[in-house]
């Protein structure tokens, strides 16, 4: 009877032991959350080549995005995903929206008020902010 109890408590402790082992194998293969496609950083211009002028788009992970220059927020507001690519862009404090073809995931066509389009070009997976604040009302028309 006492090899049973120990046999008994070893195959507890194992099965613990297992199980243990299994919750943090099962957090680090868990699949991540899916991200948009187009989120990251774009800029309207040569990567590489300064320009103290060039626009950059920011696409976030959490639906929101801006648009600025080094020093300067022109837009900031929220995106969600549309039909065949198109992003629709809801600019902060305004209830109109404005499209916003994404071509391969690497480029942004972003119509600029002159019916021309501006052409971002993908820079980095990561959403990042150059020499500009964010979070804020944006200080497009200062």
């Amino acid at each position: 009877m006492r090899g049973t109890n120990k046999t008994f408590l070893l195959l507890i402790l194992l099965c613990v032991s297992i199980m243990g082992n299994l919750f943090p194998a099962g957090l680090l293969l868990r699949p991540e959350p899916a991200k948009s496609p187009v989120t990251g950083t774009y800029l309207a211009g040569i990567p590489g080549v300064p320009d103290p002028d060039a626009q950059y788009f920011v696409f976030t992970y959490d639906g929101t995005y801006a648009r600025y220059q080094q020093f300067h927020m022109l837009e900031e507001g929220r995106y969600a995903a549309g039909y065949d690519g198109v992003y629709r862009l809801t600019p902060d404090g305004s209830g109109s929206a404005r499209s916003v073809f994404v071509a391969d995931g690497e480029r942004v066509f972003y119509p600029d008020g002159d019916g021309t389009a501006l052409v971002f070009i993908r820079v980095s997976d990561t959403p990042m902010y150059i020499n500009v604040g964010h979070g804020g009302p944006a200080e497009a028309g200062q």
